[in-house]
């Protein structure tokens, strides 16, 4: 048998290669080429392959069994150093060396405003109702203008103009797809390229990853899955016995480390109901309850220094300090502490004065007095201030209980309901109360349209909830809007809508009364107080009797806003889904080996810029207050214990899934599917494979040289001289390559969490 055998030969472009080193060529994945060195007699080099320098070349090997191996569309790319004097090396790549002189110019679903607009049909009333922009993708963007792009027809139009058609004429597309990884009928969206071909390539290919590239034998591109397993499996079975001791394989059996599953941790979002309520005919007031979830009218201090006493629901007790200007103080001590230094003249800085000529619009003449206390100008524009700060903030802005503040992490202005899922916006912060409406003359003239004697220029809204309904869910908000000052501290405004239809533009908080406290509101606009026969509050002529209009002594009003929460200091603050390794294997066909785990349960977080669990108040008012206080950990003062562990086997949840008094708003369509594709992606490192390297003997071989499953390469090697063996080595990564959490989600999820843009024609 040996006397048959012959010694191996390499060709290149029909050239034989010098035999005096190896010589290997090596099949690679990604998007970068292949390059090694190859050397012959330099007389050969000048005479027969110098001038091939830059051309489509074959290389041929025979091993010395007579079996041939062909790798067609090598490039000789340059000359390169040799230490030898009569030899000369150069640079082979295979074809992948050109993609990066191709510019790739490419946009993807481009989305765009259209200038229509989405009006909210969830929002009630109509007066808080908001509007959204359409968005729809820019024509040149789209698949032949008119189809939205999915990742495989991205990652096929970029092939296409990398490897579209040949240029020698043979009129052959040189790429061919052999698998995906996941699947690429999902949207991508605001893709826009303009890199080197090869960079082009690796974007689009991260669109579906776990998918890579190689160039085969016969010089086709070549994509395929390279997370199926099963192939990999395949692939060696079919391989002959190993042939090099040195090169050693393994099933790289991972089941005792991998999790048994994966917890995802989502920040949680939660509606919270803040309340208010003053009532100034009591003369003192009672001490605020400690864990009350409730706010204080607050208006900012003027002077240099202004003694305040205020309550510290820490320590529950009154607190007296000297703050500096600006600094937020509870409305009645502002008051209190203002009428110490009040100008002589002045009427009392105290609500009755407030009551009497705030709606009469004369608080300047009565509290600013015919002197003020110092001779400095500052003096007099300290006391102006000073009145024009008490008509901006009084029972206008609001200050959320410190003790709740502080185991805040945000706070937001919304309701947790998405309105749009495009642009994100929330329906606006809710707020139920009683008030008095001043209308414009639109509303005027709307309001007169019936019974043109019974026109009005106020009229009076009331939200706040009856005393036997449970949630205040039930009861339509009014027409106000909220506003953050200090998202730190908790300060907010409450401004009135001026209404969708523009039918009034004028807030007062409370019911409008009468001398005797009964609520009674203005039939005339207040502009004119000094009309003959017009009469209007206090201090105002007076016809038929006392007709007067006056702030109400009581003020109340409930608003629902969104809280992430800062505390506990743990995991306990945030919301966790439980991922098996059963639900993650359903997302693989099998092909990926994950079937079961003896490991650590993993933990993984997801940032709240990407998604959260949101949680809107339902049910009762009475038991949601007290699961607020549980989830902040309000009833533990230790900030790292407390809250609430939203797992079904504590039973702290309602039927196993919701907090008492709760209901999670974007279960289904978001957090289960996105947590099922996190876990996937966390999971991946876990994956059964196969690691190392497998030596064989070079056959004449087609499936030998194919790339498939976790395969890193397959290179053909010749020994040098006098050996000039010649044998094949297979090498596996042992793990997967990386799995993207946003290419595993089901398109419906996708959209929602990435604001996936609906087209026109879908």
């Amino acid at each position: 048998m040996t006397d048959t055998l012959k010694k191996a030969s390499v060709t290149l472009g029909g050239v034989p290669l010098a035999g005096s080193s190896t010589i290997v060529w090596k099949f690679t994945t990604g998007v970068h080429p292949y390059i090694t060195t190859m050397s012959v007699h330099t007389e050969t080099w000048e005479k027969r392959l110098k001038a091939k320098k830059g051309g489509r070349l074959q290389l041929v090997i025979i091993n010395s069994y007579g079996n041939k191996t062909t790798i067609e569309d090598l490039y000789i790319l340059h000359e390169t150093p040799n230490a030898k004097p009569k030899m000369t090396s150069f640079l082979v790549a295979d074809r992948r060396w050109r993609w990066d002189r191709t510019l790739i110019v490419r946009d993807y679903n481009i989305s765009k405003r259209t200038g229509d607009k989405n009006f909210d049909n969830k929002t009630i009333p109509i007066d808080n109702k908001v509007t959204t922009d359409k968005y729809d993708y820019r024509p040149y963007s789209l698949h032949m203008g008119e189809f939205v792009w999915r990742a495989q027809d991205c990652l096929e139009d970029i092939l296409e103009q990398l490897e579209g058609m040949e240029t020698s004429g043979t009129g052959k597309k040189q790429y061919k797809i052999d698998s995906i990884a996941t699947s690429g009928e999902f949207t991508v969206q605001n893709i826009s390229i303009s890199d080197q071909g090869n960079l082009a390539l690796q974007r689009v290919l991260s669109f579906i990853p776990g998918t890579q590239v190689y160039v085969d034998k016969d010089g086709m591109v070549k994509v395929f899955n390279g997370l199926d397993m099963d192939a990999s499996d395949t692939f060696i079975k079919g391989l002959p016995p190993s042939t090099w001791d040195g090169d050693k394989h393994e099933l790289i059996d991972r089941v005792k480390i991998r999790p048994t599953s994966v917890n995802v941790y989502y920040e949680r979002e939660i509606e919270t109901l803040i309340k208010f309520e003053d009532d100034w005919s009591q003369p003192t007031s009672a001490s605020p309850i400690k864990n009350s979830l409730e706010c204080e009218n607050v208006i900012p201090t003027v002077y240099e220094k202004t003694e305040i006493t205020e309550w510290d629901y820490e320590e529950n007790k009154a607190i007296t300090r000297t703050v500096p200007p600006g600094t937020w103080v509870n409305a009645k001590e502002w008051l209190f502490a203002h009428n110490k230094v009040k100008p002589t003249g002045s009427l009392s800085w105290n609500f009755e004065t407030l009551r009497t000529f705030w709606l009469a619009g004369d608080l300047e003449g009565r509290l600013g007095g015919t002197k003020v206390r110092g001779s400095k100008i500052e003096d007099k524009t300290n006391v102006l201030q000073a009145i024009q700060v008490l008509k901006e903030h009084f029972r206008q802005t609001f200050r959320i209980s410190r003790r709740y503040m502080e185991r805040i992490r945000d706070i937001k202005p919304v309701r947790v309901a998405s309105l749009d899922p495009v642009t994100g916006t929330r329906m606006p912060a809710s707020v139920w109360g009683q008030m008095t409406v001043g209308l414009t003359t639109k509303g005027t003239l709307i309001s007169s349209r019936k019974n043109p004697q019974k026109s009005a220029n106020y009229y009076l809204i009331n939200s706040y909830p009856d005393i036997q309904q449970t949630s205040i869910i039930r009861k339509d908000p009014g027409p106000q809007r909220v506003t953050f000052l200090d998202r730190d501290v908790g300060i907010f405004r409450i401004t009135a809508d001026n209404g969708t239809y523009g039918t009034y533009n004028t807030l007062i908080p409370g019911f409008t009364s009468d001398a005797s406290g009964k609520p009674n509101v203005p039939i005339q606009d207040l502009a004119q107080q000094d009309d003959k026969g017009v009469s209007h509050g206090a201090g105002m002529r007076l016809v038929n009797g006392t007709n007067e209009f006056l702030l109400p002594y009581e003020y109340k009003f409930k608003m629902m806003v969104t809280i992430v929460p800062g505390s506990p200091n743990s995991k306990n603050r945030m919301h966790v889904e439980p991922v098996t390794i059963s639900e993650i294997q359903e997302m693989f066909d099998g092909r990926v080996k994950i079937q079961e785990g003896h490991g650590q349960t993993m933990d993984v977080f997801v940032p709240a810029g990407e998604i959260t669990a949101r949680y809107a108040w339902t049910g009762n008012d009475e038991l949601a207050e007290k699961t607020m206080v549980e989830i902040l950990g309000l009833d533990d003062d230790d900030p790292t214990t407390g809250g609430i562990r939203d797992d079904p086997k504590t039973k702290q949840w309602d039927e196993g899934r919701y907090p008492i008094g709760f209901t999670w708003v974007n279960e289904d369509r978001e957090v289960m599917a996105h947590s099922r594709a996190v876990a996937a992606e966390a999971m991946s490192p876990f994956v059964d494979g196969i690691q190392g390297r497998i030596t064989t003997r070079s056959l004449d071989g087609n499936s030998q040289f194919k790339l498939v499953g976790n395969m890193s390469g397959i290179s053909v090697q010749v020994d040098g001289s006098p050996s000039a063996k010649v044998r094949v080595t297979s090498e596996f990564a042992g793990m997967v390559n990386p799995i993207s959490r946003l290419a595993l989600m089901p398109e419906t999820a996708r959209k929602v969490v990435l604001g996936i843009v609906r087209f026109s024609k879908d």
